[in-house]
């Protein structure tokens, strides 16, 4: 038999002072990190959504990992929507977002399909976009 497999952990954390400066590369196409997920939260359940869902979502992420942040933060689809988190919006919870103030000036929503699926949102560091919540039914605002 063979030797099994040793995962090494990454030497940073994506809070670091050191990544927060890593200048964005605009040929680097955007990654997603699901490291922060929130999978256990009232306003965001996506226990009980049907397998539609989940297909809409992954080729939702499929299409933006071809896109670099530039591109993603200039297109200006429709079925994107996206957009920063206001955290000033009285109705917008803020728990799941309990990082640091420059990682919330940095909160982005993108949209899963145009008009259902509801939305992804999480913040970027670099090219890494750092999911936070996935919100089937866009409760966020409500």
């Amino acid at each position: 038999m063979g030797k099994p497999f040793n995962i090494k952990k990454p030497k940073f954390e994506p809070s670091s002072n050191r990544m927060r400066k890593t200048e964005v590369d605009d040929t680097q196409k955007v990654s997603f990190n699901f490291k922060h997920l929130c999978v256990k939260h009232s306003k965001f359940c996506y226990a009980e959504c049907e397998k539609e869902y989940f297909q809409k979502l992954l080729e939702r992420l499929k299409g933006v990992s071809c896109l670099t942040r530039k591109e993603l933060q200039t297109d200006c689809s429709e079925g994107l929507r996206l957009h920063r988190i206001d955290f000033s919006d009285q109705k917008v919870s803020e728990r799941g977002f309990s990082l640091s103030e420059d990682i919330k000036e940095d909160a982005w929503q993108i949209s899963i399909s145009a008009n259902k699926h509801g939305r992804i949102y999480g913040y970027f560091i670099t090219n890494n976009f750092y999911v936070v919540w996935l919100d089937p039914y866009h409760r966020l605002y409500s």
